[in-house]
């Protein structure tokens, strides 16, 4: 049996398994037909997932030491999963890739740093008859530097906006 009424919602060969549906119990027995399940206790359950309304630790507490109980009493080879156990490691690794994006962030910044020095120091390298020009003019040294300066500031200006928008229409196109 392929698909079963109810169960798979696709067959398109591109999914390496079929959709999963969410189905009370009564619907999943309705939906498989009336000779194929007869009880609850028939149904193959994969994953459990139950969500408490209170959200105190102690009541979490009590609701998964019950269903430990019912697990040793009725079935003992279910598996518990409680979020809480690998809550600590999740923010650890949250905490680790925090850094390691920070750091990458600081690489990048330092290349790009040199990259616009380096970029600058050959400008004004080229430039050199066009700044013995402005200083023939009359313009002090400060001047020149002031131009310098401004054009620099231009430069990572309009970048740094066209950064911006090429990133943020790229991030909104991946969380499509």
């Amino acid at each position: 049996m392929d698909a079963a009424p109810g169960f798979f919602f696709t067959k398109v060969p591109s999914f390496r398994r079929p959709q999963e549906i969410l189905v009370s119990f009564p619907t999943y027995m309705r939906l498989a037909g009336p000779n194929v399940i007869t009880s609850p206790a028939q149904v193959p359950i994969v994953e459990v997932s139950i969500k408490v309304k209170d959200d105190r630790d102690d009541y979490k507490d009590i609701v998964v030491q019950s269903f430990i109980d019912f697990r040793a009493e009725q079935y003992p080879s279910i598996d518990i999963f409680d979020y809480r156990d690998f809550e600590s490691t999740v923010s650890d690794n949250r905490a680790t890739l925090s850094v390691v994006f920070i750091a990458i962030e600081i690489v990048v910044l330092i290349l790009s740093l040199f990259s616009l020095i380096t970029s600058m120091s050959t400008n004004i390298v080229e430039q050199a008859k066009e700044i013995a020009i402005l200083r023939a003019v009359g313009l002090t040294k400060l001047k020149v530097v002031l131009i310098y300066l401004g054009e620099s500031f231009v430069l990572v200006f309009s970048s740094s906006l066209f950064g911006i928008l090429i990133g943020t229409i790229t991030a909104f196109t991946m969380s499509i």
